[in-house]
């Protein structure tokens, strides 16, 4: 593992562990906080003292320091992020974007004026960088902004009881989502690039944080519904409309998701009460538990304690926030694993799991598999897709984890299982640079000759699956 410490005069990392495993952590000076991570993990900004940051922290020695504003969100490539300057006009705090080439650029306000010092606020940028969304002001009423270089600052439709504010939007641009004001507080708002929005219920108590890169999922805080009697994290599905509750880590605390990976598979937030915040991480492989446990699971000593999760990359593996010691990188393996249950043989489900961590040059990781048939070969399946709920796709008896539909067969490794039911096949990953970050799904296909059981077999046609796999392929 690789726990390093940032001097704060110079933003200059130091490896203090062994630097050989895929386990990072990086901290940064007293009063800095990390606000997001571009999708491939690579880019991390934030603000520290002086300003904004922007930083290549896999290959650069040190930020690239952005002066002059803060900074809430990055685009995809890097290239540009959103923030927030004092226009030395008015005096006021106005949304902005940064490039390189040309620095700051503000993005003005709404028509209607501005309340006190503050004409708007810039949260969140589309993955291409070209619109931003935020906060705006017609008087002291507040109203959801969205802001592209064509149309300008545009007021996004007044919902609910007024009150509104964008926070987050797609990578794509095709879903945006905050809060408006409600019957009795903020409720869950979203809006589609026409400008046109929509509140789940006005009843509902809550808010949009963040967004799947193409808009199918959303996060956020939501009490309707509360198992706890206070705010819990949620993850929405935004085409069923289906709503999962996320829960939290202290029952007498609210929780907030502010962001998650692409498949959703790992969504990443804070537990809350008073000033006190906790950082949290969930995976569908293992619920929530703190950051701080999980760095501990990894081996990772002498970490500071982590107060919030701002956001986390595409694949779920790196993660940023704030701590007590400032703001932070983490990047753990292991996050994205087995999901769903396959379907039931003589033995019960097969359990499908891989080893050792699967890194780019790994020529002896293999799949591993019990409760298969004794002696038999499996269909060992690999491709880009997946199919989290588990569906028998072919009616065949057998529940699938992979979208054979949609999905490109990757590879199909040979693998059988020995006399007591433990399958294995080979997936040797070559020296390839190109294949960091990317996800792959497997799962495995067992047939149970007739006669193998007499109460448990697998009907139609004698078939068993095992459980999916992600596999993230680390540097």
């Amino acid at each position: 593992m690789v726990f390093r410490i940032l001097a704060p005069s110079i933003l200059v990392a130091v490896a203090l562990l062994d630097t050989a495993s895929a386990q990072v952590m990086v901290t940064l000076p007293a009063g800095s906080t990390a606000t997001d991570v571009t999708p491939d993990g690579l880019i991390v900004v934030g603000n520290a003292s002086g300003g904004g940051f922007i930083w290549r922290w896999k290959q650069d020695p040190q930020p690239t320091l952005v002066a002059g504003g803060s900074i809430v969100a990055v685009s995809d490539d890097g290239s540009v992020v959103a923030g927030n300057v004092i226009d030395p006009s008015n005096n006021k705090q106005t949304a902005a974007i940064w490039t390189q080439a040309g620095g700051w650029h503000m993005l003005g306000g709404l028509p209607g004026g501005s309340c006190d010092f503050l004409l708007s606020s810039a949260y969140d940028i589309s993955g291409d960088g070209t619109t931003v969304v935020g906060l705006g002001w017609s008087g002291c009423s507040g109203r959801g902004f969205r802001w592209t270089a064509a149309t300008g600052m545009q007021e996004l439709q007044n919902l609910a009881n007024g009150g509104n504010r964008c926070s987050a939007i797609s990578g794509d641009g095709s879903m945006m989502g905050g809060f408006a004001q409600g019957t009795f507080n903020r409720t869950p708002a979203y809006w589609t690039p026409n400008l046109a929005g929509f509140v789940l219920d006005p009843n509902f108590q809550g808010e949009v944080y963040g967004f799947s890169e193409n808009g199918t999922l959303s996060v956020g805080t939501l009490y309707q519904g509360s198992t706890q009697g206070v705010f819990e994290a949620f993850l929405r599905n935004n085409v069923t409309g289906a709503i999962t509750n996320i829960g939290g880590i202290h029952s007498n605390w609210a929780s907030a998701a502010s962001d998650l990976s692409e498949n959703g598979f790992v969504i990443v937030g804070f537990d809350y009460i008073g000033l006190s915040r906790q950082a949290w991480v969930w995976t569908a492989f293992d619920g929530i538990k703190t950051l701080d446990q999980r760095l501990i699971d990894l081996g990772i000593t002498g970490a500071p304690q982590t107060y919030t999760c701002s956001a986390v990359s595409d694949d779920g593996n790196v993660i940023v926030g704030a701590a007590a010691s400032g703001g932070f990188i983490v990047q753990l393996s292991g996050l994205v694993g087995p999901y769903g249950t396959g379907t039931p043989g003589c033995n019960g489900p097969a359990v499908l799991s891989g080893s050792p961590a699967p890194q780019v040059n790994t020529p002896n990781y293999t799949l591993s598999c019990t409760n298969a048939p004794p002696s038999s070969l499996g269909l060992w399946l690999i491709t880009d897709t997946y199919n989290q709920a588990g569906t028998d796709t072919f009616g065949i008896g057998a529940k699938l984890h992979i979208d054979l539909f949609a999905a490109t067969v990757l590879f199909t490794p040979n693998g059988t299982s020995d006399a007591s039911g433990v399958g294995t096949a080979p997936v040797p990953i070559p020296n390839t640079p190109t294949l960091a970050g990317a996800t792959f799904y497997a799962q495995v296909i067992w047939a149970w000759p007739v006669g193998s059981c007499t109460t448990n077999y697998p009907q139609p046609f004698g078939l068993s699956t095992s459980n999916g796999l992600a596999i993230t392929i680390f540097p």
